[in-house]
């Protein structure tokens, strides 16, 4: 599993539609608390890939 860290230091996931679920359980699950998703650009979407496998990635959720 791929995960990185925002500027802020809190972790952040980048999820297709697949695993878009076990990224938001990983956050509640670890931190506690909802966690913020937000869609990725078509353009962002291709140049991006799910932090759980090869696909590209349509959401980026964070804490």
């Amino acid at each position: 599993m791929d995960w990185e860290k925002r500027k802020d230091g809190k972790p952040m996931y980048h999820a297709c539609e697949e695993h878009i679920e076990l990224a938001m359980d990983i956050i509640i699950d670890e931190h506690e608390a909802a966690p913020i998703i937000e869609k990725y650009t078509e353009e962002k979407s291709l140049s991006t890939v799910c932090s759980f496998c090869e696909k590209p990635a349509i959401y980026h959720i964070s804490k």
